[in-house]
């Protein structure tokens, strides 16, 4: 029962009695200077976008938003019309965040904000500009293992079990480039990205039973890089790697759930990891943009057992985690950091947040306001999940 609305096709001309008080009070103010202007033209296309959206919203009678935008003003206007016709928002959280790392993050002006766990809940309320109502804490949102997957993992298996790989080792990277941009986020250079997979497959590819997964960001920026391509497509023949080949909005949880260890590497806190360690795996983040001064917390109890900045000791290291375990327990083990867990581990987050808005869904029929409708869905997941799962702000 799902039906999509074009939206150039809506007329939304009709008039707005606070929104023509706004324009007519913008209107009359006395303006002089270049930056005022400016920004008095900003405040009357702001006003006319709030306007859409507040007339959308009316029409189809919607009470309940989710946007899945990061990088967009458009959130903050839909939230002030949804916020005029008494309705709310929900959001769940994408990228990790790190610490002090507000201009990374998205905006996420919503009502109510799911997050995987209570690490994640601390960073989102003390290190980001968004301020929700309520953050819930509802584990893992995204159930990687659909039918299809599980073929690829079988054949994952298969593979390394053919060419007799025992240990196997889970790559991921994130965005790179040589950063001569104005962008004003700085990503994981070239010459690092190229560093981080030389120096790992050349030495893990030299030992019998290590398999290596590699699930590239974007294999097109793989791809582009010949010599390095060429050399993994060759250990893939000899069985010893294995390169996802369509790795677009594949969570690297999937592969984690058949590896041995995750080595991640990234110039931001690692969002690709932190799904993984939060479900109990293994992990090792490779810090190149040396983090250390931020995340000082993860340094004062990981570095040298699950952050490393130093590519080769960190490869040594491995090997001698995969010939001593027991010597190296500690080795890649975030298990003892409780609030980074996921406190369910059943990959059902997204049927919490499902069955959370059903809620919403059933109270705002019921001609309840926004405040009760809230009250009320947030006292059913307490029920079923325990109050310390909401966090009000």
């Amino acid at each position: 029962q799902i039906r999509t609305i074009k939206l150039w096709e809506q007329d939304y001309t009709s008039e707005v009695d606070f929104i023509n008080e706004i324009i007519i009070k913008l209107k009359e103010l006395n303006i002089s200077n270049s930056e005022e202007k400016a920004l008095h033209k900003i405040s009357l296309q702001l006003i006319n976008n709030i306007k859409f959206w507040y007339l959308f919203f009316k029409k189809l009678n919607i009470k309940i938003h989710l946007d899945v935008k990061e990088y967009s003003t458009d959130t903050v206007v839909k939230q002030l019309a949804l916020c005029k016709l008494d309705g709310c928002s929900v959001g769940k959280l994408r990228s990790y965040p790190g610490v002090e790392s507000y201009d990374f993050l998205g905006f996420y002006p919503n009502d109510i904000f799911f997050v995987p766990s209570e690490d994640a809940a601390k960073r989102m309320k003390n290190h980001s500009f968004n301020k929700f109502q309520y953050i819930i804490i509802g584990g893992s949102a995204y159930n990687s293992i659909t039918s299809n997957n599980k073929v690829e993992l079988e054949e994952i298996k298969k593979f390394f079990k053919d060419n007799n790989k025992k240990f196997i080792i889970l790559l991921l990277d994130s965005n790179f480039s040589e950063n001569k941009s104005s962008s004003r986020f700085q990503f994981l250079s070239t010459e690092s990205f190229l560093s981080f997979y030389n120096i790992f497959v050349d030495t893990l590819s030299k030992v019998d039973d290590i398999g290596i997964i590699i699930k590239t960001k974007k294999l097109s920026l793989l791809k582009h890089h010949k010599d390095l391509y060429l050399k993994i497509l060759d250990l893939e023949k000899k069985g010893i790697c294995y390169l996802v080949k369509d790795p677009f909005q594949k969570k690297p949880s999937l592969y984690a759930s058949i590896a041995n260890l995750v080595v991640a590497t990234g110039s931001f806190y690692p969002s690709s990891l932190m799904e993984c360690v939060g479900k109990k795996k293994l992990g090792i983040f490779c810090d190149f943009a040396n983090l250390k001064s931020i995340e000082q917390e993860l340094y004062n109890w990981g570095e040298k057992k699950v952050i490393f900045n130093n590519m080769k000791e960190l490869s040594n290291k491995i090997l001698e985690f995969k010939n001593d375990r027991l010597k190296n327990k500690y080795f890649g083990d975030w298990s003892h950091q409780k609030e980074i867990l996921d406190p369910y581990q059943d990959n059902m987050g997204g049927k919490r947040i499902g069955q959370y808005i059903k809620i919403l869904l059933d109270n705002f029929k019921n001609k309840l306001s926004s405040f009760e409708t809230i009250t009320k869905a947030n006292n059913e997941f307490s029920k079923m999940w325990g109050k310390d799962k909401i966090i009000k702000l």
